[in-house]
Protein backbone atom coordinates (compact mmCIF):
# COMPACT_ATOMS: atom_id res chain seq x y z
CA UNK A 1 0.00 0.00 0.00
CA UNK A 2 1.19 3.48 -0.54
CA UNK A 3 -0.07 6.81 0.50
CA UNK A 4 0.16 10.22 -1.84
CA UNK A 5 -1.39 13.50 -1.19
CA UNK A 6 -3.56 15.06 -3.94
CA UNK A 7 -3.40 18.50 -4.84
CA UNK A 8 -7.36 19.50 -4.54
CA UNK A 9 -9.03 21.53 -1.99
CA UNK A 10 -12.87 22.77 -1.98
CA UNK A 11 -11.41 25.88 -0.70
CA UNK A 12 -11.86 26.30 2.92
CA UNK A 13 -11.25 23.79 6.07
CA UNK A 14 -14.02 21.42 6.86
CA UNK A 15 -14.49 18.99 9.56
CA UNK A 16 -17.07 17.08 11.33
CA UNK A 17 -18.83 16.45 7.61
CA UNK A 18 -20.64 13.77 6.27
CA UNK A 19 -18.92 11.72 3.31
CA UNK A 20 -19.99 8.68 1.29
CA UNK A 21 -18.96 7.94 -2.38
CA UNK A 22 -21.20 6.93 -5.02
CA UNK A 23 -20.48 4.65 -8.52
CA UNK A 24 -21.25 6.18 -11.57
CA UNK A 25 -19.90 5.34 -14.72
CA UNK A 26 -16.78 5.99 -16.15
CA UNK A 27 -16.24 7.76 -12.66
CA UNK A 28 -16.74 7.48 -8.90
CA UNK A 29 -18.16 10.36 -7.10
CA UNK A 30 -17.77 11.72 -3.91
CA UNK A 31 -20.07 13.53 -1.67
CA UNK A 32 -19.18 16.25 0.81
CA UNK A 33 -22.03 17.39 3.23
CA UNK A 34 -22.04 19.67 6.05
CA UNK A 35 -19.43 19.82 8.55
CA UNK A 36 -18.07 23.10 10.64
CA UNK A 37 -16.34 25.65 8.53
CA UNK A 38 -14.16 28.34 10.44
CA UNK A 39 -15.65 31.68 11.04
CA UNK A 40 -12.97 33.83 9.44
CA UNK A 41 -12.33 34.26 5.96
CA UNK A 42 -8.41 32.74 6.32
CA UNK A 43 -9.57 29.70 7.27
CA UNK A 44 -7.72 29.68 10.53
CA UNK A 45 -10.37 30.91 13.02
CA UNK A 46 -11.63 27.69 14.39
CA UNK A 47 -12.69 28.77 17.11
CA UNK A 48 -15.33 30.43 15.87
CA UNK A 49 -16.46 27.64 13.66
CA UNK A 50 -19.67 27.52 11.74
CA UNK A 51 -21.85 24.87 11.03
CA UNK A 52 -22.32 24.32 6.96
CA UNK A 53 -25.05 23.21 4.82
CA UNK A 54 -22.57 23.62 1.67
CA UNK A 55 -22.46 19.83 -0.82
CA UNK A 56 -19.78 19.43 -2.87
CA UNK A 57 -18.87 17.07 -5.09
CA UNK A 58 -15.91 15.38 -5.83
CA UNK A 59 -15.22 13.63 -9.88
CA UNK A 60 -12.60 10.56 -9.18
CA UNK A 61 -11.64 10.32 -13.08
CA UNK A 62 -11.13 14.20 -13.19
CA UNK A 63 -9.72 14.83 -9.91
CA UNK A 64 -11.62 17.85 -9.92
CA UNK A 65 -14.82 19.62 -7.48
CA UNK A 66 -17.99 19.73 -9.36
CA UNK A 67 -20.67 22.77 -9.21
CA UNK A 68 -23.80 21.17 -8.71
CA UNK A 69 -26.77 23.21 -8.38
CA UNK A 70 -29.09 22.55 -6.03
CA UNK A 71 -33.18 22.81 -7.23
CA UNK A 72 -34.46 23.39 -4.28
CA UNK A 73 -33.67 24.36 -0.83
CA UNK A 74 -31.09 22.48 1.05
CA UNK A 75 -30.72 20.26 4.11
CA UNK A 76 -30.27 22.47 6.95
CA UNK A 77 -26.45 23.08 8.22
CA UNK A 78 -25.11 20.27 10.40
CA UNK A 79 -22.21 18.20 11.41
CA UNK A 80 -21.65 14.47 12.02
CA UNK A 81 -24.49 13.46 10.24
CA UNK A 82 -24.86 9.74 9.36
CA UNK A 83 -25.04 8.99 5.55
CA UNK A 84 -25.70 5.90 3.66
CA UNK A 85 -26.79 5.46 0.09
CA UNK A 86 -29.48 3.56 -1.62
CA UNK A 87 -28.30 2.79 -5.53
CA UNK A 88 -31.79 1.50 -6.04
CA UNK A 89 -33.31 4.69 -5.43
CA UNK A 90 -29.91 6.69 -6.58
CA UNK A 91 -30.28 8.68 -3.24
CA UNK A 92 -28.03 9.47 -0.08
CA UNK A 93 -30.00 9.69 2.75
CA UNK A 94 -28.67 11.67 5.65
CA UNK A 95 -29.58 10.92 9.57
CA UNK A 96 -29.49 13.45 12.20
CA UNK A 97 -26.04 15.19 13.42
CA UNK A 98 -25.37 18.29 15.49
CA UNK A 99 -26.76 21.93 14.66
CA UNK A 100 -25.96 23.50 18.16
CA UNK A 101 -28.52 20.94 19.75
CA UNK A 102 -28.65 17.32 18.20
CA UNK A 103 -30.88 16.64 15.43
CA UNK A 104 -33.12 13.80 15.07
CA UNK A 105 -34.23 14.35 11.02
CA UNK A 106 -33.49 12.35 7.91
CA UNK A 107 -33.28 13.61 4.39
CA UNK A 108 -32.49 12.60 1.17
CA UNK A 109 -30.33 14.04 -1.85
CA UNK A 110 -31.50 12.18 -5.15
CA UNK A 111 -28.30 11.94 -7.16
CA UNK A 112 -29.33 9.98 -10.33
CA UNK A 113 -28.78 13.25 -12.16
CA UNK A 114 -25.23 13.08 -11.46
CA UNK A 115 -25.01 9.11 -10.40
CA UNK A 116 -26.46 7.77 -13.54
CA UNK A 117 -27.45 4.43 -15.55
CA UNK A 118 -24.93 2.01 -14.20
CA UNK A 119 -23.26 1.48 -17.77
CA UNK A 120 -21.58 4.06 -19.76
CA UNK A 121 -20.81 4.37 -23.58
CA UNK A 122 -17.59 5.11 -24.40
CA UNK A 123 -17.42 4.76 -28.21
CA UNK A 124 -19.68 3.72 -31.15
CA UNK A 125 -17.61 2.16 -34.77
CA UNK A 126 -18.79 3.28 -37.31
CA UNK A 127 -19.19 7.14 -36.20
CA UNK A 128 -21.21 7.01 -39.61
CA UNK A 129 -22.88 5.03 -41.82
CA UNK A 130 -25.34 5.28 -44.68
CA UNK A 131 -28.45 6.76 -44.98
CA UNK A 132 -30.24 3.68 -45.80
CA UNK A 133 -29.31 1.41 -42.51
CA UNK A 134 -28.32 -2.00 -42.55
CA UNK A 135 -24.73 -0.79 -40.89
CA UNK A 136 -23.75 -3.46 -37.63
CA UNK A 137 -22.77 -1.06 -34.73
CA UNK A 138 -20.71 -1.63 -32.45
CA UNK A 139 -21.40 -0.37 -28.74
CA UNK A 140 -18.37 -0.54 -26.55
CA UNK A 141 -18.45 0.63 -23.08
CA UNK A 142 -18.55 -0.26 -19.08
CA UNK A 143 -21.28 -1.96 -17.74
CA UNK A 144 -22.34 -4.02 -20.56
CA UNK A 145 -23.74 -7.64 -20.32
CA UNK A 146 -22.59 -9.25 -23.53
CA UNK A 147 -25.96 -11.03 -25.28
Amino acid sequence: LTWSSMEVSTGMPRWTHSMITVESLPSWKVFVFGGRTPAGKDGHNRGKAKYSHELSVFDEHKKTWLSIPMENESAPARGDSETAYDPASKKILFFGGLSDSWLNDVWTLDVSKIAGPPYCVLELKPIVGPKSGNTKLVVTGEGFVDS
